[in-house]
């Protein structure tokens, strides 16, 4: 992307007066902002790539727009250009104007997120799933289905212990969960306290850091994909998924019995609590997952909304935890958390190239950044070589 614009205002009623130099002016409302970017399609393909991104703008779908100078917005494609007036060989400009929905500035941007804030975003997230956790979990109602319950909520805390076993107040809190797992699937209280109000998770999320626990929780937004059967006697029920969605649940065939839909009830809500879970702490911990560079914000704001999308707008199955009360805590957070990370856009990096003779990356840290403490960022960039040669990719600001 290049020459990112933006233009908005004030919608304004305008009286003008008869035999007179003045006029009378109503505020009717803000004007949300139109963002207007230039896209450059190059490379082996790009009269191919050109095609794919032209349809693209033309499906009248929204998405999720990030500029590097205004931070992200879901928006929609109102009008578009494109041409090779340069004569550039190789490549294609595309001048794009995008439309957002709600005015996005003004107001909004006058008090600055803090930590804090977003931590009582992710307590008032965690503390409406508890909620529904209490209204909408469904007792396992055969002894069988009980026994696969216990199964899995058990692999839940193999999961949890597994990625954050050095962690005190999560192994005791995972513990907890071992020892009375099989009595708390039968009394929704208990269950809300062990796994979502007082779980391991919400452990982690106030013994760490900001951003120390991003990738544990992330990696757990996907717990269930691979969930199995192995009880004797009906090993080979379960139905297979017809996509490949990381997202998806294996379940047993739908309206076969009363035991069977009782059974699909508990695994989803098992499931989703855990992934619920997960990603409250996933959006409460990924402002502190942004490193240095644009590049890595970008990604972690396009994983944020991967996850709010499968885990709870829009997940491969029949939810049963998710309410409408949820999703809205869960959008506050995630709004709240991006908000913070494009307020830190003025600390952020580009990453490009430049040539240097052999070179320690503390020496170009010093050189470039007045300290040492890019060091480490500056040999991630390149492969952690110990010498820097030639080419190399380092940090620039805009």
């Amino acid at each position: 992307m290049e020459n990112e614009a933006e233009s908005g205002g004030r919608k304004l009623a305008l009286n003008r007066y008869v035999y007179t130099n003045k006029q009378g002016i109503q505020d009717v409302g803000g004007i949300p902002q139109t963002f207007t970017v230039d896209i450059v399609i190059t490379g082996d393909n790009y009269i191919e790539d050109a095609k794919k991104f032209r349809n693209l703008l033309v499906s009248g779908e929204s998405g999720l727009l990030i500029l590097q100078a205004f931070g992200s917005f879901w928006a929609y494609v109102s009008r578009y250009s494109r041409d090779n007036s340069n004569n550039n060989i190789g490549e294609i400009v595309f001048s794009v104007t995008f439309e957002v929905e709600d005015t996005q500035g003004a107001d909004a941007d006058e008090v600055d997120v803090s930590e804090i804030e977003i931590y009582q975003e992710y307590l008032e997230a965690n503390e409406e799933l508890t909620n529904s956790i209490l209204s909408n979990w469904t007792v396992p109602n055969t002894n069988l289905n009980k026994l696969l319950c216990a199964i899995d909520n058990n692999k839940i805390v193999q999961a949890v212990r597994g990625v954050a076993e050095t962690v005190n107040d999560v192994a005791r809190a995972a513990e907890k969960i071992k020892n009375t797992v099989d009595t708390a699937i039968n009394r929704a209280e208990t269950y809300a306290e062990i796994f979502a109000e007082n779980g391991p998770l919400a452990a982690l999320s106030s013994a760490v850091g900001m951003g120390e626990a991003y990738r544990i929780a992330k990696d757990i937004t996907q717990f269930g994909n691979d969930l199995d059967n192995r009880v004797q006697g009906i090993e080979n029920t379960l139905k297979k998924q017809e996509n490949s969605s990381d997202y998806n649940i294996n379940l047993w065939p739908e309206g076969t019995s009363k035991q069977w839909d009782n059974r699909n009830t508990v695994r989803v809500a098992s499931v989703e609590t855990q992934r619920l879970s997960a990603s409250l702490l996933m959006l409460q911990q990924a402002p502190g997952a942004i490193g240095n560079t644009f590049e890595q914000a970008n990604k972690i704001k396009l994983e944020m909304n991967e996850v709010v999308e499968n885990v709870v707008l829009s997940p491969p199955y029949d939810s049963v935890i998710v309410t409408p009360e949820l999703v809205e805590k869960v959008l506050n957070l995630r709004d709240t958390a991006q908000k913070y990370i494009n307020q830190k856009s003025q600390e952020l990096y580009y990453v490009t190239e430049d040539r240097v003779t052999p070179i320690s990356s503390r020496v170009v840290a010093y050189n470039r950044y007045g300290g040492e403490e890019k060091s480490e960022t500056i040999k991630s960039l390149n492969e952690y070589k110990p010498y820097l040669d030639r080419k190399i990719r380092i940090l620039k600001q805009k």
